[in-house]
């Protein structure tokens, strides 16, 4: 039995085959509407997280949870008949009906012109089963991280916790997690497993052509369909989605069921950050407007990329992210900046007291991207790679105003 697992430096574990649990299914129904509208004219009682003090027991923590979690159903319309395809889990974080989950359990959504695919949400209400329409807000592959809004406003949420990204109480190996989802079947919903944090290196994972970085790594029992369900520190905070797992492999390349307990996590850091954006642009009664990262201009990629993918077009190797190429008229054009260098640090200007930020590859970059907002002047710190190599010694910075 051959296991797709390979490491290399810096602790990193690349998988080239893994499972992904937006789970493929099929039943069909009969309708002649794709979707009922979304209902937000209901007034918003839940203002405020559900109670997850240090003092509330386990149980007493994941029973209310319950209610905050969500089986996300993607559906595909052809003519009048409305057919389920897949699924994923979910977990309501903000005020309002918000439910974060992961990109490629809604990415037909997210890249759908015509119409052909809607998503709704299965949820738990005073012990009964309910699904409500749900509409996509804003989702990014490269986090493998969605926000979708249901027409149930006031799904009950639970509070966040950066541990992982930028945090002073950062995860420790062997601590106690846990997670809710609906692995499988839509019938094992609100499924709770426990674990414990398997490693404190950040896991970077290749899979279906895509590259995630900064992944906790768990083992916590996982499955198809677990995808976008929440996981969870000790206190009841949510710290991630799952997003992965490892598997092995018979001689013949068929997979087999046994996962190993090697799990990962995308973290909830940029959410934390972005959220309240998401809503501020959904709430302000302009339909065609939804949040976006300030904008830079650039073509990039970084070492791990070329690590993983084995491209032999883009190769970098060093600390930073490499531009091979600037946008037209973009923000990084009109600032003079130039090709064949590499990012490595942004800082505030125009504040009381300017903060650096280091930038060793694409994640570092975007975690730090979504601490500002168009409009917003950054120095970028960056060295020429032709002429420098990367080693740091010929450190030029530029002005970029955000577009």
């Amino acid at each position: 039995m051959k296991k797709f697992l390979f490491c290399f430096g810096l602790s990193a574990v690349v998988a080239t085959c893994g499972f992904f649990a937006g789970c493929e299914w099929s039943k069909n129904n009969t309708s002649t509407s794709m979707n009922a509208g979304m209902g937000y004219d209901q007034p918003i009682i839940n203002t405020t997280p559900i109670n997850n003090a240090q003092s509330t027991s386990r149980s007493d923590i994941v029973e209310d949870y319950c209610s905050a979690t969500a089986t996300i159903l993607i559906y595909r319309t052809t003519g009048e008949t409305k057919t389920q395809i897949s699924f994923g889990s979910g977990v309501a974080v903000y005020s309002g009906g918000y439910i974060v989950t992961n990109h490629h359990v809604i990415s037909r959504v997210a890249t759908d012109t015509t119409g052909t695919y809607s998503l709704s949400i299965l949820y738990q209400e005073n012990g009964e089963s309910k699904e409500a329409n749900a509409k996509l807000l804003w989702s990014d592959s490269a986090y493998d991280l969605a926000v979708i809004r249901t027409e149930y406003v006031n799904m009950p949420y639970v509070e966040m916790s950066d541990r992982w990204i930028d945090s002073t109480n950062p995860l420790r190996i062997a601590e106690p997690i846990w997670t809710l989802g609906s692995p499988s079947s839509i019938d094992l919903a609100n499924t709770y497993t426990e674990g414990t944090i398997a490693s404190t290196s950040k896991r970077h994972l290749y899979a279906n052509g895509n590259i995630y970085e900064d992944l906790i790594q768990h083992n916590a029992d996982i499955g198809n369909g677990s995808s976008g369900s929440g996981l969870f520190d000790k206190n009841g905070f949510l710290i991630g989605l799952n997003t992965a797992g490892l598997v092995d492999s018979i001689s013949n390349n068929a997979v087999v069921t046994d996962r190993n307990g090697l799990y990962f996590a995308v973290p909830i850091y940029p959410v934390t950050k972005i959220i309240n954006k998401i809503a501020y642009y959904e709430q302000d009664e302009d339909p065609t407007t939804n949040y976006s990262y300030p904008k830079v201009g650039i073509n990039v990629y970084d070492s791990i990329y070329t690590s993983y993918t084995g491209s032999t077009q883009n190769t970098f190797v060093g600390k930073g992210l490499y531009v091979s190429g600037l946008i037209e008229n973009g923000a990084a054009h009109n600032a003079g900046l130039t090709n064949d260098i590499a990012i490595i640090g942004m800082e505030t200007t125009g504040l009381a007291e300017n903060k650096y930020y280091k930038i060793n590859n694409r994640n570092d970059f975007i975690n730090t991207l979504i601490r500002f907002s168009s409009g917003d002047t950054v120095k970028f710190y960056y060295t020429d790679v032709t002429e420098d190599f990367n080693n740091g010694t010929n450190v030029q910075d530029i002005n970029i105003v955000l577009g």
